[in-house]
């Protein structure tokens, strides 16, 4: 449904910021509603533009028309207080709904991923309302501006409000310490950017990348982790900067013994979360400080005597019920079935044969994705580095097999010690590889650790833990996402032409 209208030019700004004109069947009368009201898929949606089909007041005057409701939606979820509050600044814009028609015609909404209760958000309400409006083989874009753990919290938000996350697709604009979800996806180059400036030309830019970035598969994982009925789990309290006992919710006095988490990027375990926790306790607002907290974290732990993988870890098997290991496992493939629901990676027992790890590691890392504390490629540098000794597989396939963010694998991996871990920004080659598989994983703590507490150290995605006598670990496939892979040439030329003040209007 199309209407012709004419329009005072002088006005025409004023009401392409203000107004929204919706027909109803009805009635031959359009009413102006405000704009951030106007867009629901449960009634056809009209916009004024101009006959060149830039949009009302950016044009010259003359005629306008009516035309239907956006191609494409986007929705931006930001974390105020990630980067050092830098994100606040596009909220307090205070804009909460933009409209464009160059190069797309699409609808854009800004919330804040904080207001609400969870379960009940007023942005996921309305991203729920336009998903189950829209026609479903279209994908709805979601974008996170904030640090990977804000990307977590948007991808809760997305089930607590029943959102069918195949209906979506999770982009990121980074503002976080290692960002290392915006670094798998090749979105690192517009991190902690200046999203809105006084021509809005940036957002544009980044409005359009999100429109023609490549839909890709992405594995989400679940890990749990239990420890003795007289352990605990610790974490720095983001208020105090000091240790804190997690503890039941019901009961205050009763430390909690098991906890899940979701994972997006990597679990691990070893000298790299000791370092994590402490980066925890001095954590700085800008991202610079982080980097040199981040060092001399490292530089301190160095010199303190952290347990090896050896010495806490029992070993490491795929479970994969009756029939034995997933036949995209290696260990399907080397090892009859049997009744056995679980095959050894590797055992660490002086009293078991079988395989072992390549000497004495100080982090065992289950890696998703191609970037590791602030964009490592370690999986890749590692290529043809054995991290197992007497393997119950054939190791080739494992040493020359690339990663994928969407494949259905985690990887697992060895580091000899903390300096190597940092030798691999400079010179990269470091991590041995030990496996790759569906899983599901289970990692088995020994019964005694080193030192009177049994204490060690794990992370999942950046959360840091100190573990009070653990007892083990369980990592398995949780669901598949989509996400928004960025072409980096695309991304960079959009972001020049953007500061250079050039703005395409037409598709290409």
């Amino acid at each position: 449904m199309s209407l012709d209208r004419s329009l005072d030019p002088s006005l025409a700004q004023g009401v392409a910021e203000q107004l929204h004109l919706s027909s109803f069947p009805d009635s031959p009368i359009a009413q102006a509603t405000p704009l951030h009201d106007a867009i629901t898929p449960d009634a056809p949606q009209l916009e004024l533009r101009d006959a060149a089909g830039v949009g009302i007041g950016t044009g010259a005057g003359g005629r306008f028309e009516l035309v239907d409701r956006p191609q494409y939606f986007v929705f931006l979820f930001v974390n105020p207080t990630s980067g050092g509050s830098k994100a606040g600044e596009i909220t307090q814009l205070g804009v909460e709904t933009f409209r464009f028609h160059a190069p797309y015609d699409m609808m854009a909404y800004v919330y804040d991923i904080t207001s609400g209760d969870p379960g009940n958000k007023p942005g996921f309400k309305r991203l729920k309302t336009v998903v189950d409006g829209v026609p479903a083989d279209q994908i709805v874009r979601v974008v996170v501006a904030g640090g990977d753990g804000t990307v977590m919290w948007c991808l809760s938000e997305l089930e607590e409000h029943g959102i069918d996350v195949m209906r979506v697709a999770i982009g990121v604009v980074p503002y976080g310490t290692g960002n290392d979800f915006a670094r798998a996806l090749a979105w690192s180059r517009i991190s902690n950017c200046a999203l809105f400036d006084a021509s809005f030309a940036l957002f544009k830019a980044l409005v359009h990348t999100w429109i023609e970035s490549r839909v890709v598969p992405y594995d989400i994982w679940e890990v749990e982790v239990s420890v003795q009925d007289d352990g605990c789990f610790k974490k720095i309290d983001s208020k105090t900067r000091q240790k804190k006992t997690l503890t039941q919710r019901d009961d205050a006095s009763r430390p909690v013994v098991s906890q899940k988490f979701p994972m997006a990027n990597y679990f691990s375990t070893g000298i790299e979360s000791r370092i994590g926790l402490g980066f925890d306790r001095h954590r700085a607002r800008s991202p610079f400080a982080n980097k040199v907290v981040y060092f001399t974290e490292g530089l301190k732990k160095a010199f303190k005597k952290t347990p090896r993988i050896t010495d806490v870890i029992s070993n490491l098997s795929e479970v994969s019920g009756e029939s034995g290991p997933s036949q995209e496992s290696p260990l399907a493939r080397s090892e009859p079935a049997s009744t056995s629901s679980e095959r050894s990676v590797f055992s660490l027992s002086t009293s078991s044969g079988g395989p072992k790890l390549v000497g004495k590691p100080a982090s065992l890392i289950a890696i998703n994705i191609p970037s590791f504390a602030g964009g490592l490629d370690i999986w890749r540098s590692s290529k043809g580095r054995p991290g197992l000794r007497q393997a119950a597989f054939n190791q080739d396939e494992i040493l020359k097999s690339p990663q994928a963010v969407g494949d259905g694998k985690i990887e697992w991996m060895t580091f000899d010690s903390s300096v190597a871990i940092g030798a691999e920004k400079v010179i990269s080659g470091h991590g041995r590889r030990v496996y790759q598989g569906s899983g599901p994983f289970k990692l088995t703590f020994k019964d005694r650790l080193p030192g009177g507490e049994g204490r060690f150290y794990m992370q999942v995605d950046g959360e840091f833990f100190q573990l009070c006598k653990p007892k083990e670990a369980l990592l398995r496939h949780h669901k598949t996402i989509q996400v928004l892979m960025a072409d980096q040439k695309v991304l960079a030329r959009r972001i020049k032409e953007a500061k250079h003040g050039v703005h395409r209007r037409t598709a290409p």
